[in-house]
């Protein structure tokens, strides 16, 4: 636990695709010893509470759209992460929704109505097409 937490706290610059796999690791590292027949029961009662305290924060990470778009959005894990680490596949479909409506909502270009045809606008596309027509005309004189 030294490990993780001087993971965390020694880094410059933490960051926030770290969290959850670090958190993964803590977890599975509490499973064992509170799986593990063989060790004292209080150590293995611990190991419970550490679990227990572990899940309490691990679910503020769903208060939270950061934790799981910056795994996604990470070249190197995106959702192979999710798909490895067993989340169920209605976790993996609900963290993608959530970054495309968020994505949708405050980053997605708005759509353009198509532009609106003037009396001016008009005007040029007949003079510019006129211009065509006489430069047409003229070519063919000269062939």
């Amino acid at each position: 636990f030294v490990w993780f937490t001087k993971e965390m706290e020694g880094n410059k610059r933490p960051q926030v695709h770290q969290v959850i796999p670090l958190m993964d690791e803590i977890y599975k590292i509490l499973k064992t010893h509170r799986d593990n027949i063989f060790l004292d029961s209080r150590l293995r009662f611990a190991a419970q509470k550490g679990i227990t305290l572990l899940n309490k924060y691990y679910a503020k990470t769903d208060d939270s759209l950061i934790y799981r778009s910056a795994m996604l959005l990470h070249p190197s894990y995106k959702t192979s992460y999710f798909t490895q680490a067993e989340w169920p596949d209605d976790w993996i479909t609900t963290a993608k929704g959530t970054l495309k409506t968020f994505w949708e909502t405050y980053y997605k270009p708005k759509s353009k109505p198509p532009p609106q045809l003037t009396k001016d606008s008009v005007t040029a596309v007949r003079f510019y097409s006129n211009v065509w027509l006489e430069m047409l005309t003229l070519l063919r004189s000269l062939v």
